[in-house]
């Protein structure tokens, strides 16, 4: 998974006197709302910045500020390492004024925090000066956590004395208890009052780190108490053993779970069915400086990454971890402070919802259109060979273009870039599909025709008249195909037809030729996909703002498996959507191309994930789209390419 953006939750350091405090900060960066420059690098956000008093032991002062880290880069090689490989050491403030003990991030960029002092849930819109209180007077500063499966948030709260996780459904304001809440205590279905870590899994199973009672307990769904699945052993450094830790990171991938275990200078990792930890980061080093990377202060915070790189918060630096937990390098700057480069104590992390950087892979990459071999004009379709060589439809620029891998140069394997209708021309061609073979079929939108151009051709040959997007058996040795007519055309049928092998007429697969929204109709079916066991074909429904899956032996009547419930944004709608692509599992992603983002549609869920995008919004950078047009998986699906159409580019991102 590639990191876009770094949330962290910061303690201030000790200061005895308010107003000596402020003086300090003022010094940095200005206290009113607006944009100020730090140390003439960089542009720092400041919302209306003020500080709440909380003596601990008559020492220390609290006051707690939100840093937004973004990335000096965008790319970040998949084979090396899935954090950035650099950073912005400065940060930007998107939150501010409160005793903010967690926090989290949803998929629209929207920050969540819990202000402790003031009993109270706040989000913080993307570019807000203020936030907005969501819960009040029954909120501590416990544990936070979005999930995305249902677009809810998760919490625990013990203001009351009764440690209890609640969901808060999207768009309610009355909270939900889902597990816990029997009372302080150390039974499993009990927790004691200061948990300081939560994890839902995609399922909707609870993780909370039980700090008090030196243990990570699972609440099951529909559970009625936890069970133990990392410490448990008191407070000490045995294997099951903590002392006073504060982070918690499930990756649910390989079930594996990794303990800030903050009082024994180290992070702990507990493999399936082990509360025995394993110490992958240890060793308090002599000071808390930035250049003291060999090993952990006081670590509050921890993420882990899906090929095992490990972030930590500890002291006033963000440290990021090889795997084997043998080098390190400093994030964020170790000097504790208040401005833009500086923090105190780390407590808490959060992502960006979508937490994907696409790389570039063919078109410049800033959403500028060229006609050269390294530039494109609204590219469509996109197939890939075996040696793994990307083909684009360079759609506006009436060319098929062959991008090697590692290669920003195309090769033009049809047409000449010249719009026409002669052999060795095209006119605006939209889908295709390359076979084991390396000849090329070609969707000729503008002429109305398929065209055949095989390997090192200079010529294509027409294959059928009239089709517009088709796909075909992976296997390549049937080859029934399927079209359907685009919304763009001047006659829109609403229909697939299909052409038996060799054969000079098609029959009617799916659809009647006229446009409506029941099961055994269609409204300008755009994409089309031949599922791995060729039972199934899947249709994008645009016109009915739809995904249609028929059973290849009759194709009468349609399922509708993604969206459905009418044109929108929300999780369960689609806008426009142009292609769809399914994985060996049955999870479906589509190019929602008019929402801005690629949807994935788990098996039966009844409401999409945005996993790339963000819904309404267009950009450049690399967690942006612009109409994106078409989506391929590789082979082994570990990759999802996009055709970034209204962008230029074709973007590809790594899938967890």
């Amino acid at each position: 998974m590639f990191i876009d953006i770094l949330l962290v939750s910061s303690l201030s350091t000790t200061q005895r006197n308010p107003t000596e405090l402020a003086n300090k900060f003022e010094g940095d960066i200005a206290l009113t709302a607006g944009t100020a420059t730090y140390g003439n690098k960089v542009d720092i956000i400041v919302r209306s910045v003020t500080f709440d008093s909380d003596y601990l032991n008559d020492e220390k002062l609290l006051a707690y500020l939100t840093y937004e880290y973004v990335l000096a880069s965008t790319s970040c090689s998949p084979t090396t390492s899935c954090f950035p490989t650099s950073w912005n050491s400065s940060g930007y403030v998107v939150a501010s004024g409160g005793y903010y003990g967690s926090l989290t991030v949803d998929d629209d960029f929207n920050v969540y925090v819990a202000d402790g002092n003031q009993y109270r849930l706040q989000k913080w819109a993307t570019c807000a000066v203020q936030p907005v209180n969501l819960l009040e007077g029954q909120f501590s500063h416990n544990p936070l956590f979005y999930h995305s499966s249902s677009r809810s948030l998760y919490y625990v709260d013990s203001i009351l004395g009764n440690p209890t996780v609640y969901k808060l459904l999207p768009g309610q304001t009355v909270p939900v208890k889902v597990a816990f809440g029997n009372g302080v205590g150390n039974g499993l279905h009990q927790l004691q009052r200061n948990c300081r870590g939560l994890y839902v899994n995609e399922r909707g199973d609870i993780y909370v780190l039980d700090a008090y009672n030196q243990r990570v307990l699972k609440w099951k769904v529909d559970a009625n108490a936890g069970v133990l699945v990392a410490g448990g052993g008191g407070e000490g450094n045995g294997s099951n053993q903590l002392s006073d830790a504060h982070g918690l990171y499930v990756d649910t991938v390989n079930d594996v779970i990794y303990v800030a275990d903050t009082g024994n200078h180290r992070i702990q990792k507990y493999t399936s069915g082990s509360v025995n930890g394993i110490t992958v980061l240890s060793g308090a080093p002599q000071t808390a400086t930035s250049t003291m990377l060999r090993g952990m202060y006081y670590p509050q915070a921890v993420f882990v990454d899906k090929i095992g790189n490990i972030l930590v918060g500890d002291w006033a630096r963000i440290t990021k971890w090889a795997p084997n937990g043998s080098t390190g390098s400093l994030i964020a700057d170790g000097t504790q402070g208040f401005n833009a480069i500086r923090m105190d104590t780390p407590s808490a992390f959060g992502f960006d919802g979508t937490g994907n950087l696409g790389i570039t892979v063919a078109g410049y990459g800033n959403g500028s259109a060229g006609n050269t071999n390294n530039s494109l004009k609204n590219p469509y379709g996109l197939a890939l060979d075996a040696a793994d060589s990307l083909f684009v439809a360079d759609y506006s620029n009436s060319r098929v273009i062959k991008f090697q891998p590692g290669s920003l140069n195309g090769i033009i394997v049809a047409g000449t870039g010249v719009r026409g209708t002669a052999v060795n021309q095209l006119g605006l061609p939209g889908e295709i599909v390359v076979d084991a073979s390396m000849n090329v079929y070609i969707n000729d939108d503008l002429n109305f025709r398929v065209m055949l151009w095989r390997a090192n051709a200079t010529n294509g040959i027409r294959c059928r008249r009239h089709w517009n997007k088709w796909n075909y058996e992976r296997n390549f040795e049937q080859w029934n195909r399927f079209s359907s007519r685009l919304k763009r055309k001047p006659l829109c049928d609403h229909r697939i037809m299909k052409w038996a092998p060799n054969a000079t007429v098609g029959t009617l697969f799916a659809g009647t030729g006229t446009g409506g929204n029941t099961a055994n109709m269609l409204r300008n079916p755009y994409g089309l996909f031949l599922d791995e066991n060729n039972s199934y074909i899947y249709v994008t429904d645009s016109g009915n703002a739809r995904i249609q899956r028929f059973n290849l032996n009759n194709g009468t009547i349609g399922k509708t498996v993604a969206g459905g419930y009418g044109i929108g944004s929300n999780s369960s709608q689609l806008y426009n959507p142009y292609d769809v692509c399914v994985s060996k599992a049955g999870d479906i992603y589509i190019a929602d191309k008019a929402n801005h983002r690629i949807q994935l549609w788990r098996v039966g869920a009844t409401t999409g994930i945005t996993i790339i995008g963000i819904t309404g919004i267009i950009g450049t950078n690399a967690t942006l789209l612009y109409g994106p047009s078409n989506v391929l998986l590789s082979v082994n699906e570990s990759f999802l390419y996009v055709s970034d159409n209204d962008n230029n580019r074709v973007q590809r991102y790594k899938l967890p």
